[in-house]
């Protein structure tokens, strides 16, 4: 797969965590400014905020539950208790701790 690709995919992948934090009652904020700990901010209507990490993943082969691999997790988004969300090979999204 090409740079292109994995860019690509990845794009689809954020448009999916979007449209479904959107559908579960989130404000959506899309970063910007570039390359970052985050690719969205999002809020709660009571003013919470989260930055959130959008991640790509499949499943292991015939698993169910098991992904391939969770994310990658630098020691900036460690400090700043980023929260990753996954969209999944089937297109469901999952937060991490419900994975």
């Amino acid at each position: 797969m090409s740079w292109f690709d994995n860019h690509r995919q990845g794009a689809l992948a954020e448009a999916v965590a979007i449209a479904w934090l959107i559908e579960n009652g989130w404000r959506v904020y899309r970063c910007v400014s570039g390359p970052g700990p985050a690719d969205l901010v999002v809020g709660d209507d009571d003013g919470a905020l989260r930055m959130v990490d959008v991640k790509r993943r499949p499943f292991k082969r015939g698993a169910k539950t098991q992904l391939v691999q969770r994310a990658n997790v630098s020691q900036r988004q460690r400090e700043l208790g980023v929260d990753f969300l996954y969209v999944l090979h089937d297109g469901t999204v999952r937060w991490e701790g419900d994975l």
